[in-house]
């Protein structure tokens, strides 16, 4: 087993939790199926190179957005408490972890 190849995309596919990707600009370059499910999406090219303030939680973006360049600005990692309105129409709250890596 410690032999095969390590699989990145089955460890996302399969993840219980939601998992992002983007660029330095706040553009997405990708997601894990629970985050594209959450955001109303069926695959991740449907969400490449979007951003917050086009998604169906635009009005959290300039939250979503300082967050992040909190973290590009003080090149660390960061947890922050954050909500956004779900596809589905519900408010969440979800505990982020943001990073540089």
């Amino acid at each position: 087993m410690l032999n095969e190849p390590f699989d990145t995309a089955s460890l996302l596919s399969n993840l219980p939790t939601l998992v992002y990707w983007k660029d330095v600009y706040g553009n997405y370059l990708g997601a894990n199926p629970g985050w594209l499910k959450l955001a109303g999406y069926s695959s991740e090219a449907e969400i490449i190179d979007k951003n917050d303030y086009e998604l169906v939680w635009c009005d959290y973006a300039a939250q979503l957005s300082q967050h992040e360049k909190d973290v590009i600005d003080k090149n660390t990692i960061l947890t922050f408490e954050e909500e956004i309105r779900a596809y589905n129409g519900k408010i969440i709250s979800l505990s982020t972890t943001k990073t540089m890596n």
